[in-house]
């Protein structure tokens, strides 16, 4: 599942730029063609925030689930 978390955000970015109206796929995809260096890398580093955060907490029911059944 952790795994699972930081994929789904990067399927969902690469998703956004084929087809959505908004989002941060396109945030980043708008960035790069108008060379909005600083705001990509913003964008990128939400992603990136984003996914290390569902890590985390995936990986925190992980610890309790590991516990409980301890």
């Amino acid at each position: 599942m952790k795994l699972a978390v930081t994929t789904a955000m990067i399927g969902a970015v690469v998703g956004e730029w084929f087809g959505a109206p908004t989002g941060l796929g396109i945030v980043i995809l708008n960035t790069m063609q108008n060379f909005q260096i600083p705001l990509m890398w913003a964008a990128v580093l939400v992603v990136a925030a984003i996914s290390l955060t569902g890590y985390g907490v995936i990986g925190l029911v992980e610890q309790v689930v590991d516990r409980r059944r301890s």
